[in-house]
């Protein structure tokens, strides 16, 4: 059984990817610009997929990117970047980054 909340999470970055490279999918992150001294960059708060008619994927299927800002409802300043897989990997990902 696939456990959808660590795909939601830790590993929606690895899921991103996989779909990127299965489908060409783009990679969107939704990020949290924080204005705290405990933080130099912004929060990830996940990361997940556009297909050609502009829908969002991740695990939990193909939904509005406006039904995955509400997923995450308690960011303070949410705003949605597009990376290629390259950045992603080279410079949000791995145990130094954000």
């Amino acid at each position: 059984m696939i456990d959808k909340n660590y795909y939601l999470t830790e590993a929606c970055g690895y899921f991103a990817l996989a779909l990127n490279e299965l489908f060409g999918y783009q990679i969107q992150m939704l990020i949290d610009d924080v204005d705290q001294e405990d933080f130099d960059e912004p929060i990830v708060a996940h990361v997940f997929c556009v297909n050609n008619e502009n829908q969002a994927i991740d695990i939990m299927g193909k939904r509005s990117v406006s039904d995955i800002k509400k997923d995450y409802h308690d960011l303070n300043e949410p705003r949605i970047i597009q990376v290629s897989s390259q950045e992603l990997k080279s410079d949000w990902m791995g145990n130094d980054k954000p």
